[in-house]
């Protein structure tokens, strides 16, 4: 038939039908009905033309290389009315197949693995202040140009050492890394030198990875933070009772105050940070202090700025002996083990009420009952043994002097009057330097005979020896 055309130049659409069945003269079927189209089995002579099936009177249109056709099985692949270069992807075994004119060949699917471009440093140093965070970006590529995604993986330790953010969208790929505070890690179980953690950050495209990692390191240089202003310009925030700590106070890292009691050889510890929260009192921990004494009392405490040492005058009222007893677990009391190094015995104008130490271990601060205040300085830093004296100041009629660790400040107390006052020097650790002293403030309390600063320099305490050993909180303004 001379007229004969193939059904492909009739629709003028050859590239848009897959396995489409075309019945002709049978307008009872609703897939295609085309009709006056003559019957020549010479249509399907190219690869556009529709392939007649005489058996059922259908033309079956497959035209070659315009997309993948997808089945359940391979089992499933036609081995009929295929044509060269024809593609299939079968579901069952996840392969590519393409048909060569006399059967179907699988395809080897390669997928090429992405890779990371960034270069990262081995190691990192966090920033313990809590400062900077630390932002690691990665960047890489994929052969196959697939979108990659990203993810990181940390060691245990990380979740108490540091923070770790990923971005999210376009940032996807950028990791913040943000260390945590000192009372954070000194809370997980660590000490004041830190820790160090690994990361491995992953580039991924579904199927390959390519992975760089990196340590990060904490590490804390302890010092104690300047108070952020002065007693005149200070608030009352409330008061605890039965604190039972009738001699001291020192202040840790945590804000956990310090003292004794002189009656019953004991350490206390209580919470202090807590009562800063929530103004709600708590009882304290407590300790039998080991040992025998060589004068009257135990007074005064003071723990080192790691926490790994407390100092504990043993006074009379006329000397005292400072020792120092370790603890196996910083800043934990219930650890204290016997003292390991003791100073020489110094004269005192009474009773030692406070003590204080610089977060270097050089300066020691004592403050005694007769109205001075006197400093100390150890050749070998944290040990009493080589502590003597270098410097003193008169505190009028305050019978404690409590020094701020950094040596520019000290909160006075009178026992007689009931009033504090704060004395700032120009020059630290030097008690020689000109001073100011503030306008002095009534405790409110009977018998007032402590004092200390926070440490984290917010707030300062007042305490008292009387019925109710209460201790009073106050805040720089």
């Amino acid at each position: 038939m001379s007229n004969a055309r193939s059904i492909a130049d009739l629709l003028g659409k050859a590239g848009e039908f897959s396995d489409t069945e075309v019945v002709l003269g049978d307008s009872s079927d609703t897939r295609l009905f085309i009709p006056g189209v003559g019957l020549d089995t010479n249509l399907a002579t190219d690869n556009s033309s529709p392939v007649w099936n005489a058996s059922t009177g259908k033309f079956t249109f497959s035209p070659v290389g315009t997309g993948t056709n997808v089945y359940d099985s391979a089992s499933s692949l036609p081995i009929t009315g295929v044509s060269a270069g024809q593609q299939a992807f079968a579901k069952d075994t996840n392969r590519l197949y393409i048909y060569n004119g006399s059967g179907w060949y699988s395809v080897a699917m390669i997928n090429r693995t992405p890779t990371i471009t960034s270069t990262l440093n081995a190691g990192y140093n966090l920033d313990s202040n809590g400062g900077t965070p630390t932002t690691i970006t990665i960047l890489a590529q994929d052969s196959d140009g697939i979108p990659l995604s990203y993810s990181s993986l940390a060691s245990d330790s990380a979740s108490d050492l540091a923070t770790i953010t990923q971005g999210t969208g376009d940032s996807s790929n950028v990791f913040t890394i943000q260390a945590k505070t000192l009372a954070d890690i000194l809370s997980a179980g660590y000490d004041s030198s830190g820790g160090t953690f690994s990361v491995t950050f992953t580039a991924s495209d579904g199927i390959s990875i390519d992975t760089e990692s990196s340590s990060f390191t904490i590490s804390f240089s302890l010092t104690y933070p300047e108070p952020s202003g002065n007693v005149t310009n200070s608030t009352y925030i409330g008061e605890a009772t039965a604190v039972s700590m009738q001699r001291g106070y020192s202040v840790d890292v945590n804000n956990f105050v310090y003292g004794v009691n002189i009656s019953n050889v004991t350490l206390y510890k209580w919470d202090g940070q807590s009562f800063i929260d929530s103004q709600t009192n708590n009882t304290p921990s407590s300790v039998t202090i080991p040992g025998t004494k060589t004068n009257s009392h135990w007074m005064a405490p003071a723990i080192s700025i790691d926490g790994n040492y407390v100092y504990i005058p043993d006074t009379s009222n006329s000397t005292f002996i400072m020792k120092r007893f370790p603890l196996t677990t910083p800043y934990d009391i219930s650890t204290i083990q016997s003292s390991d190094k003791s100073s020489s015995s110094f004269s005192t104008g009474g009773y030692v009420y406070s003590t204080s130490i610089s977060s270097d271990g050089i300066y020691m601060y004592v403050g005694t009952e007769q109205y001075r205040l006197t400093q100390y300085t150890m050749s070998t830093p944290w040990d009493p043994s080589t502590m003597s004296e270098t410097g003193w100041y008169s505190t009028s009629s305050y019978n404690t002097a409590y020094m701020h660790p950094n040596g520019g400040r000290a909160l006075l107390v009178s026992y007689g009057s009931n009033n504090f006052v704060e004395v700032i020097w120009q020059t630290p650790h030097n008690l020689g330097s000109s001073a100011t002293t503030s306008n002095a403030i009534s405790t409110g309390m009977t018998q007032s005979l402590m004092a200390a600063y926070s440490y984290d320099g917010e707030y300062y305490w007042i305490g008292s020896q009387d019925g109710s050993q209460r201790i009073r909180l106050y805040q720089f303004n």
